[in-house]
C-alpha cells in the first residue's frame, strides 16, 4: 500500500527535507576525505627555572611520571622502562585502560638541551 501524503505541499517539503539531509552528509563526507592523513602538533613552553634543571625533568622518561596526568589516571596500567630512562635511547612502554591505551615513547634529547623523542599509541579508547 502507498503511504498517502495529506497534501502536495506536505509532498513537496518532505522531498526537499531529504535532499537537504543527502546535501549536509554528501558535504561532511567530503570534508573528511578532503583532511591529512597525518599531522605534526608541536607545544613551546617558557617555564621560569634554569634550562638545565627544566632539562633534567623533561628528559628523563621515569621522572616524566610524577609531573604527567596520564600517569595517575590508570593505577593499574602496566608501565615498563627501557635500560635507558633518560636521554638519546630512552623508552618508556605502557599498556592500561586510559584514553591514551597503550603505546611507547622513544626519547632522544641530547646533553645540548634539545629535547624530542616519539610516541607512538598502539591502541587508543575513546569514551572512558
Amino acid at each position: 500500500m502507498p503511504l498517502v501524503v495529506g497534501s502536495l505541499a506536505e509532498e513537496i517539503m518532505l522531498k526537499k527535507i531529504a535532499l537537504g539531509l543527502l546535501a549536509a552528509i554528501a558535504a561532511f563526507a567530503v570534508l573528511v576525505a578532503l583532511q591529512p592523513t597525518k599531522y605534526h602538533v608541536e607545544r613551546t613552553v617558557e617555564m621560569d627555572a634554569p634550562p638545565e634543571i627544566v632539562f633534567a625533568h623533561v628528559s628523563d622518561l621515569e621522572g616524566f611520571q610524577r609531573w604527567s596526568h596520564w600517569a595517575d589516571a590508570d593505577p593499574n596500567m602496566k608501565k615498563t622502562f627501557g635500560e635507558i630512562t633518560a636521554g638519546l635511547g630512552a623508552t618508556y612502554e605502557w599498556s592500561g585502560n586510559t584514553p591514551g591505551g597503550a603505546g611507547w615513547v622513544d626519547g632522544n634529547s641530547a646533553p645540548s638541551g634539545d629535547v624530542g623523542g616519539g610516541v607512538v599509541l598502539e591502541r587508543v579508547l575513546f569514551g572512558i
